[in-house]
């Protein structure tokens, strides 16, 4: 699988090889692009955009994995739905 590349505004979906827009908080809806692991440790892109804007942040390195962990431990991850 070819690397991918951020110019901090897009990436190449991996699947397609089409530029991607990442997601904007302030345009888009969080709910409509990601998902969380059912252990609540993980964040998962349900769109090309989501997947690409995972991918881009490093959402799921260890680091965030093992702090949602702890978050998931105490109670206080995932946050109600609102």
């Amino acid at each position: 699988m070819p690397p991918v590349r951020s110019n901090g505004l897009d990436l190449k979906s991996i699947s397609s090889q089409k530029k991607v827009e990442l997601y904007n908080p302030r345009e888009q809806q969080w709910s409509s692009h990601f998902t969380g692991s059912e252990d609540g440790t993980r964040i998962q892109g349900i769109t090309a955009c989501g997947r690409a804007t995972a991918i881009a942040l490093k959402l799921n390195n260890p680091y965030a994995v093992a702090v949602r962990q702890a978050w998931v431990s105490a109670g206080w991850h995932p946050p109600e739905e609102s």
